[in-house]
């Protein structure tokens, strides 16, 4: 059994119930591998490096952070990473960094080899002797490996924010500009200065902002180079700049919400109908009780033909509280037509005419639904007759 909180626990945007959802299920299972002998740095671990497999935007908020404490020398060494979990200062590296370290143990001695583990602790092994029998190898050389495959992937990261501190306050855009033109490798540099000109609305900010992004791309947050070029964008009327920034955002930033919302209607906008979807539905993910991206999704669903898609999110939107009912009723009949069922949509139409008697859209549907029942009855009959 897998309990978690409603989406409605927390406001939209500060955490993903689908994610949850699917770390809390990766517990159930290596909790019952292990006999509950999992220790916390495992079944974490794992979970986190599932979550990363399953979207790999589910595993991608902690990376800056994750360079910024190698940076600090902040990283846990892998004796004391059980403990991390118990400091509130830690527990967020602790768990990033157990899902590095479940990568790192998949990627040298295989996915075999952490089924191992987990059975190994499960028969009664614990501490240093555990991993040694279940993988293969000592816990120092587990931290040698482990310490390097760090360094691999986070230099480049590491190298951007390396020694720049944040830009003093009141630097005008002269001094910034000269700041970035001699550290071309600061990630911070460039972003200072690309921040300046598009606060000024200057579309120069997108040299500046585009280095910043080439440096860290898995930067992500309201000040991150993809969201700034992309408020940039809509500032200076072009939706097309802006929808390929905001979908650059969200395929790091998975509990960006509002670039979501913002995604779908500049897609819907434009004609751009994978922007739209995608917006839609990653508002969804996020803020299921949204009855405008339900309703969003089942339009574009309808235009794909896909009736059962279609009828899923306007039922979903009329359930949610659509604000125009009657239009949220017609449209669940439009799937249901598509579905070819009749007497479901017959149903929806009138009710959406008790709430607005004189709605033509309504009548109309009511129409096709009876013409399209009696077809059918009569064809039914006709074969009868034969």
């Amino acid at each position: 059994m897998v309990s978690i909180d409603s989406p409605h626990a927390r406001q939209p945007g500060t955490f993903s119930w689908q994610a949850t959802l699917w770390h809390e299920l990766a517990h159930v299972l290596t909790l019952q591998m292990s006999n509950q002998r999992v220790p916390r740095w495992l079944t974490e671990g794992i979970s986190v490096y599932e979550e990363g497999r399953a979207r790999p935007e589910w595993g991608r908020d902690m990376e800056v952070p994750f360079a910024m404490a190698m940076e600090q020398g902040k990283v846990l060494k892998l004796k004391d990473l059980n403990s991390g979990f118990t400091k509130p200062d830690t527990i967020a590296l602790a768990y990033f960094e157990a899902s590095l370290l479940v990568d790192h143990i998949v990627a040298t001695r295989g996915e075999a080899a952490l089924r191992q583990l987990l059975l190994t602790y499960g028969a009664g092994g614990e501490g240093d002797a555990a991993i040694q029998k279940g993988l293969g190898v000592t816990i120092d050389d587990l931290q040698a490996s482990f310490d390097k495959a760090l360094d691999g992937r986070f230099s480049s990261i590491r190298a951007a924010l390396h020694d720049q501190p944040q830009a003093a306050g009141g630097e005008d855009a002269a001094a910034l500009r000269v700041a970035a033109g001699a550290k071309p490798g600061s990630y911070r540099a460039q972003m200072a200065f690309g921040l300046a000109l598009a606060e000024q609305g200057d579309k120069a900010a997108y040299e500046p902002l585009e280095k910043a992004s080439a440096l860290i791309p898995v930067a992500i947050g309201e000040q991150s180079p993809h969201a700034v070029m992309a408020r940039l964008a809509e500032k200076l009327g072009d939706p097309a700049r802006a929808i390929a920034e905001y979908r650059a955002l969200l395929a790091h930033d998975h509990t960006a919400v509002d670039p979501a919302r913002r995604l779908a209607q500049l897609g819907e906008k434009a004609g751009d109908e994978a922007a739209a979807a995608l917006g839609h539905e990653r508002v969804v993910s996020l803020d299921p009780f949204d009855p405008q991206a339900h309703s969003g999704l089942g339009k574009i669903a309808l235009k794909r033909k896909d009736a059962a898609s279609a009828t899923r999110e306007f039922r979903s939107a009329l359930a949610t509280g659509a604000a125009d009912k009657a239009t949220a009723h017609c449209d669940l009949a439009d799937a249901y037509l598509l579905g070819g069922k009749t007497a479901e949509a017959k149903k929806e139409a009138l009710a959406a005419l008790e709430i607005a008697p004189s709605f033509e859209r309504a009548q109309d549907i009511l129409l096709k639904a009876v013409e399209s029942k009696d077809a059918k009855d009569g064809k039914g009959d006709a074969e009868g007759r034969r």
